[in-house]
């Protein structure tokens, strides 16, 4: 694979996980597994994704605005589900104080 094409598996995964997060969350049900200090370290890692000046941008003129401007257009959508996944998360029922008769450390 060429450098464009390796990068664009590289995002790939930061765009997954700046959507799927707050939507399994929701289909769940539940806030076990999950936590605010993840929710907010996923919408930072998300923000700094699709920076202007992110890392991508620097490894690969590909990723400049002027070059793909499709990319920052995919960057707000996953910065939306990122905000949307720590909404979610103050929706969802508190985490039970024990589980099966034993307290939960988390």
């Amino acid at each position: 694979m060429n450098d464009p094409a390796m990068f664009k598996w590289y995002i790939f995964t930061n765009i997954l996980m700046g959507i799927m997060p707050g939507l399994y969350w929701e289909k769940r049900g539940t806030r076990l597994g999950a936590s605010m200090g993840l929710a907010i370290v996923i919408l930072i890692g998300t923000v700094n994704s699709f920076l202007p000046t992110n890392m991508w941008a620097i490894a690969s003129p590909y990723f400049t605005v002027g070059n793909n401007p499709w990319f920052y257009v995919v960057g707000v959508v996953a910065i939306f589900f990122a905000c949307r996944t720590l909404w979610v998360y103050h929706r969802l029922p508190e985490k039970p104080k024990t589980i099966n008769g034993k307290r939960t450390i988390w």
